[in-house]
């Protein structure tokens, strides 16, 4: 151990000069069932981001019709990590098959269509999981953390707002949520201007 430790860096708030696309948080996160386990606990912050999945093989998809749920999550996740979306797709409908109301999977297919540039049947996804969790009253935050990203790709930059500060009012330490509020802040008064001139 040295003596001296990195500083980890810290995002800076976007300036009123700054592009917003320039600063956007672009990613979408992907939820497994121990990083929601984590969260839904509160043993993991939800703006913490780790890849607890170990490389296993993986399996052809006409082998998986025997396999649980857990495995089928950690498998989506491999297929997944190898932006190999048709054979995640394929893993999370047949965890939906056998849970219709599985949030995990909800919430991933949305990720997958985000991630794909669909972003209207991400959205559908997305409000199908905001459903299941309130019934189930689990937390929310990675499912608007990805909704707003999904709202804010379409242009509906008050949705995306909305949506960036249900996850705040959940999570007021979810660092990329902080970001993205002055990200869309700008970009909808850049659109205001745009609209008034």
């Amino acid at each position: 151990m040295g003596l001296f430790r990195k500083k980890k860096k810290k995002e800076e708030p976007i300036k009123d000069n700054e592009s917003d696309d320039s600063k956007l948080v672009r990613h979408f996160i992907w939820v497994s069932e121990e990083t929601q386990e984590e969260v839904d606990s509160g043993r993991v912050e939800t703006n913490q981001e780790k890849d607890e999945t170990p490389v296993t093989w993986v399996k052809k998809e006409d082998e998986l019709k025997d396999e649980d749920v857990s495995k089928l999550l950690k498998k989506s996740h491999e297929f997944y990590k190898n932006k190999d979306w048709k054979s995640a797709m394929n893993c999370l409908d047949r965890i939906l098959e056998l849970d219709e109301n599985n949030t995990i999977a909800l919430l991933n297919k949305g990720v997958i269509y985000s991630k794909k540039e669909e972003y209207k049947k991400a959205i559908t996804h997305y409000e199908k999981t905001e459903k299941q969790l309130r019934l189930k009253k689990k937390k929310t935050a990675r499912l608007y953390f990805n909704w707003a990203a999904a709202l804010y790709k379409l242009g509906d930059i008050e949705g995306a707002i909305e949506k960036n500060e249900k996850l705040i009012k959940e999570d007021p330490n979810f660092k990329s949520a902080l970001h993205n509020r002055s990200a869309f802040r700008i970009k909808l008064k850049q659109q205001q201007e745009n609209s008034n001139s």
